[in-house]
Order: C-alpha cells, then sequence, then structure tokens
C-alpha cells in the first residue's frame, strides 16, 4: 500500500511516520501542494490522507477532485472547515474529525483499505 499524507508541519509528519508507517506500506510526505502533486505525478498512490488547516489546502484537494477521482481520500478536518469541503461535493470523501488519535487514524485507514479493495466504495460529508 503507497501512502500519501499531506500537512504541513514536520512534527506530525515523523509522528505519522512512526506510528503508521510500516514495511509494508511506503508512506510519501508532502507539506504543501507543489510536494503533494509531484509525489501523485511520480508514483502510484493508493491513499491520500490529507489535512486540513488552512484555506490553502483546497488546492490540494481540487487538483485531487479533477485529477484523480477514483483515488481513496481521507480528510482530516474540524468542522470550521466543512464549507472548503461542501465545494467538492461532486465526490464523496472520507472525513474524519481533529483533533485525531494516531491510532484512531491507524484504524480508519486500515478500514478505508479494507473497504475499498472489497467494495470500491467511499463514505463522507459529501452524499
Amino acid at each position: 500500500m503507497k501512502l500519501l499524507f499531506i500537512h504541513h508541519d514536520p512534527e506530525t509528519q515523523t509522528e505519522i511516520d512512526d506510528f503508521l508507517c510500516n514495511s509494508q506500506d511506503t508512506c510519501f510526505f508532502s507539506r504543501n501542494t507543489g510536494d503533494a502533486i509531484r509525489v501523485l505525478n511520480n508514483h502510484t498512490i493508493d491513499l491520500v490522507v490529507l489535512i486540513i488547516n488552512h484555506m490553502r489546502d483546497a488546492a490540494v484537494l481540487k487538483y485531487l477532485n479533477d485529477n484523480y477521482t477514483e483515488l481513496e481520500v481521507l480528510l482530516m478536518a474540524s468542522e470550521e472547515y466543512d464549507e472548503i469541503i461542501s465545494l467538492f461535493c461532486g465526490r464523496q470523501y472520507t472525513t474524519i474529525r481533529m483533533p485525531v488519535k494516531l491510532n484512531e487514524l491507524r484504524t480508519q485507514i486500515k478500514r478505508m483499505i479494507k473497504e475499498s479493495v472489497g467494495a470500491g466504495t467511499r463514505k463522507g460529508i459529501c452524499q
């Protein structure tokens, strides 16, 4: 499984890498839209985890929506960013509310991987 985590904070990236990434998974990390696009264009990614902290994160969401419609996307966001997410309701995303504990994140990622392999369905707030 190849995972792309998009988050601006390098400390959080390190925590995610230490806690979630193992020898069975390849984890990529990007801190901005440009880095994320480079990873997406150069690697086959199975799941994107996008942490929405700022309005600028909508650029990554738009790029995913326009260019990678079949890619599984997990959004981590507080309720205040629901308006940003709702701009892209032509597509469904799995969303978990922040703050989130790393073990909850790992559980959700495993669930998404299992569901995408089994049924190929997405669930989210844009229904």
